[in-house]
């Protein structure tokens, strides 16, 4: 009783995730009264009627290099395992079906396989939230790692229903209080800041009001712009008519779209791939009269990279811009714009 008890008080604590415990034929009911007095949630006790010992005791520690809180986010942030890499970030899939074949976007399919396939196979990818149950999966997973609240960030509510499906799974597992789902009011790179931001935060060991505050104030002054290079991909996924789609192409019309407020909006119309760099270029001058970090982002093909690459370079003429880096955008803004190319400015000033 006295070597269980030194054992019990020098190791089990508040980092304590589980106790489990297998009783030898020579344990005694007054150090079964030790253990269990720890009072643990996981707790496990087996009889194993071995002549060996008396108790063999398995204990799972914290990692110490945890924060308190976890970042979820789901695939449509676009984020790649090196850019969360030594962050406490998890990411949830979104559920692609391309033709016959069902994928989970970054886990069955990669963004350069993603794009080949719509380019070449012609097809209408369609997009789906992951469900309840697979949110709950990941939810219940994080707490098991000892994690004491999950920040749950995702794109827009008016672009998917995944926020949804997130509270659902909030409500099967009983840990409101503990869970706090974040309308990122952007997707990709917009919501991928976001995500960056609040990740790092919680490794220097900030306080949750003070992450949910920096993540509202970024969703509120977040700008991203679009260019889609070819409208038939609109079309095809229901957003504009065939008809403008077939007058857009004959006249070269390159759509600029704006995020605002979680939603897409036609910010203007151009002319030519040129007309929409341009325009963009307009964009960056005007904000880089204040101090902003700015991104470029691409998807689909050289020209969408190209496109970025001059972008990037009328960024470097502005001495009050901090470029953070270039985004590949993936299957969830892809699937329903096709090849694509845009920037996202965030204001320095807080």
């Amino acid at each position: 009783e006295d070597l269980i008890k030194i054992v019990c008080d020098k190791y089990i604590n508040d980092k304590t995730l589980s106790l489990t415990v297998v009783k030898g034929k020579t344990a005694t009911e007054e150090a079964n009264k030790i253990i269990t007095a720890k009072n643990l949630k996981k707790f496990y006790m087996y009889d194993g009627e071995q002549d060996n010992y008396s108790y063999y005791i398995y204990l799972e520690q914290r990692d110490p290099s945890l924060s308190k809180i976890a970042i979820l986010t789901d695939s449509a942030s676009d984020l790649t395992h090196e850019m969360i890499e030594g962050l406490d970030i998890t990411i949830i899939p979104v559920r692609l079906r391309i033709g016959e074949n069902n994928y989970k976007d970054g886990v069955d399919i990669t963004k350069k396989e993603f794009w080949h396939k719509l380019i070449t196979e012609k097809v209408v990818p369609k997009t789906a939230q992951p469900s309840p149950a697979e949110f709950r999966d990941y939810y219940e997973e994080l707490f098991n790692k000892g994690y004491e609240k999950i920040i749950s960030i995702h794109m827009s509510s008016k672009m998917s229903g995944t926020q949804q499906v997130a509270k659902v799974a909030r409500e099967m597992i009983k840990r409101e209080k503990d869970i706090i789902i974040v309308d990122s009011k952007s997707v990709t790179f917009g919501q991928a800041y976001q995500v960056l931001e609040a990740a790092k935060m919680a490794k220097e060991d900030a306080k949750l009001e003070t992450i949910l505050a920096r993540l509202y104030e970024i969703a509120d002054k977040m700008k991203v712009y679009f260019a889609v290079s070819d409208l038939t991909y609109l079309e095809k996924g229901g957003r504009i008519g065939r008809a403008s789609s077939m007058i857009g192409s004959l006249l070269k019309l390159r759509p600029v779209l704006k995020i605002e407020d979680g939603e897409v909006t036609l910010e203007t119309k151009t002319f030519g791939e040129r007309g929409a760099i341009s325009y963009m270029e307009k964009i960056i001058k005007n904000e880089g009269k204040n101090s902003i970090y700015l991104y470029t982002a691409w998807g689909g093909t050289n020209q969408e990279l190209q496109s970025t690459d001059i972008l990037k370079k009328t960024a470097d003429t502005m001495r009050k811009i901090e470029y953070k880096g270039r985004f590949e955008i993936g299957a969830t803004i892809g699937s329903h714009s096709g090849p694509v190319f845009g920037i996202g400015i965030i204001s320095k000033i807080r």
